[in-house]
């Protein structure tokens, strides 16, 4: 069986896990028979140069013994300080046009009521 695979397989094809898309398909060869071969290459007096590259070591699982988290505020505070700076220019023209919005909701008082009432619709004729 293991024969072969390797008849038709690089020796790091077959070592090594391959992606299909997004699942992993396992070494075409298992690691007991990894083994039996690399007994037989250093019987043969051949140099064994086919071991797996070793994958990057996971966090340990006890807790004392993980580096502390970072808070997310810590993490975006570059994107925040430039969120805060933008919406600091752009304040100015805000508060003015807020303002004059407010202003042009307020009712008519005093001389001005008087003066819109009587004399507005002169002046909207002309």
């Amino acid at each position: 069986m293991v024969w072969t695979k390797l008849s038709y397989l690089n020796f790091s094809q077959v070592f090594a896990p391959t992606k299909l898309g997004n699942k992993w398909i396992g070494a075409a060869v298992n690691s007991r028979y990894r083994q039996t071969l690399k007994k037989e290459f250093l019987k043969a007096g051949v140099p064994w140069e086919y071991d797996p590259t070793p994958f990057e070591k996971k966090p340990p699982l006890h807790p004392y013994e993980r580096p502390p988290k970072v808070p997310r505020n810590v993490k975006n505070k570059r994107m925040r300080v430039a969120k805060i700076e933008r919406a600091l220019a752009k304040q100015d023209d805000l508060q003015l046009k807020y303002r004059q919005e407010t202003a042009n909701k307020k009712r008519l008082t005093g001389l001005d009521f008087l003066f819109v009432s009587s004399l507005g619709s002169l002046l909207r004729t002309k």
